[in-house]
């Protein structure tokens, strides 16, 4: 009787025992250690995926248009201002007059990517000078007009289209580029008879010239940045005149003048640029 009393009583107390573990212990799934400092931890998780800074996230664009040849920034827009200096003289000055040696230089520049680095870039820029011709050679009705018109008549027009390469150095910027172009300072024809002899003076000076530049910028933002511009324009074709003298019954006589200093120029510049697409 003794002996089924003590069996009984050794049967509840396993069945007890079972009953009172945890489920994770005697279903063989182990029990994941939970500190007490399960706040701090939280905490701490928190911070780490907290919203990075800026240069962080500029960095990381950066490095995503790598993995995925990408361009960082599609297209831009830029305006600039600054001195344009003559460096290629006054050759033939009575034939063409002369252009002052320093003018103020404005530029539009936008650049539309091709790859990661590579871009398009075009150039609009507007020269602010007049040219000053010789008395002998200088029409006085022009001068008037020119007088009355002085804001227009001091534009030179030029337009150039190229290739540039982006290297980037944290939020630094360069860009050298080299493309074409052609500027516009005006074409002149001049004609007058005194009996029977007639003079006829005609000039063009639009030449084409070779274009090669850099810009050093500092990134302000995913928008916009600040930067230094040099642009160095080398003429590839020459200024003309042509100076015909026209008598009766004699052949007429005609002499030609060419120059290089036309479109042979140099400007420094400051702009900003306005990022379009950045990521």
């Amino acid at each position: 009787m003794l002996s089924r009393h003590r069996a009984a009583t050794a049967l509840l107390a396993l069945f007890t025992l079972i009953f009172t573990l945890p489920a994770e212990a005697h279903s063989g799934i182990p029990v994941p250690n939970r500190p007490d400092n399960a706040t701090g931890t939280q905490a701490q998780e928190s911070r780490a995926a907290a919203p990075q800074t800026r240069p962080e996230t500029m960095r990381r664009a950066e490095q995503t248009a790598i993995e995925t040849d990408m361009p960082e920034v599609p297209f831009t827009f830029a305006i600039s201002l600054g001195p344009n200096f003559n460096t290629g003289g006054n050759q033939s000055a009575e034939w063409f007059g002369s252009r002052p040696a320093t003018a103020m230089q404005m530029d539009i520049m936008m650049n539309l990517a091709i790859v990661r680095r590579l871009s398009l870039y075009l150039d609009l820029g507007i020269t602010f000078f007049e040219i000053w011709q010789q008395s002998a050679d200088k029409d006085p009705v022009a001068a008037i007009i020119g007088e009355l018109f002085s804001p227009v008549s001091s534009m030179k027009p030029s337009a150039a289209a190229g290739l540039a390469y982006t290297i980037s150095v944290e939020r630094w910027r360069i860009i050298p580029r080299a493309g074409i172009g052609v500027i516009s300072m005006g074409s002149y024809h001049k004609s007058s008879t005194v009996g029977d002899t007639t003079k006829r003076l005609d000039k063009d000076i639009s030449p084409m010239f070779v274009n090669a530049g850099v810009s050093a910028g500092y990134r302000l933002s995913r928008l916009c940045t600040l930067f230094l511009d040099a642009s160095y324009r080398c003429p590839v074709q020459r200024a003309t005149a042509t100076y015909t003298l026209t008598r009766p019954d004699t052949p007429a006589e005609t002499l030609d003048a060419t120059s290089r200093s036309w479109g042979n120029d140099l400007t420094l510049s400051l702009g900003v640029k306005f990022h379009i697409g950045a990521r």
